[in-house]
């Protein structure tokens, strides 16, 4: 009897430690990118879990931005996976922001966009090289211009 409330504790411990080390949760970066975002206001949050794919799986996600804003995006990707993200962002008819610039392979966890003419935009948002990624985009209003 003794033992078996032994295996019963042990089983019980394994599984309370597998919970501490599971890669980050989506809440997790949501509170990374609050932190990123900094005192621009809170507008909502995009979130991307992809799986690896060639071509690289896509994510376009539709919503309305106002004239006169200056707005905030904040990318924070888990750092358990190799993915990293890709953000484009598009008005009707051509694309006006992204975070990585091909010239300098360089990726910017933070961009800002200053909308002109109110309507609905789409964010496409993918993992370079097709790899597999968890990521999430906060859109955050900095100011009224």
């Amino acid at each position: 009897m003794k033992k078996l409330g032994l295996i019963t504790l042990l089983i019980t411990i394994l599984f309370c430690f597998n919970g501490i080390a599971k890669a980050q949760s989506i809440e997790d970066l949501v509170e990374m990118c609050r932190v990123v975002a900094g005192e621009a206001s809170y507008v909502r949050d995009f979130k991307a879990q992809l799986d690896e794919g060639n071509p690289a799986p896509i994510k376009n996600q539709p919503f309305i931005l106002l004239r006169n804003t200056e707005y905030v995006f904040s990318i924070c990707s888990s750092r358990e996976l190799e993915g990293e993200l890709i953000i484009e962002l598009f008005d009707t008819s051509r694309l006006v922001t992204t975070n990585y610039s091909i010239s300098t392979s360089k990726y910017y966890d933070r961009i800002t966009f200053k909308c002109s003419t109110s309507g609905p935009y789409r964010l496409k948002m993918y993992f370079k090289d097709g790899k597999a990624g968890s990521a999430v985009v906060m859109l955050s209003m900095l100011k009224r211009v």
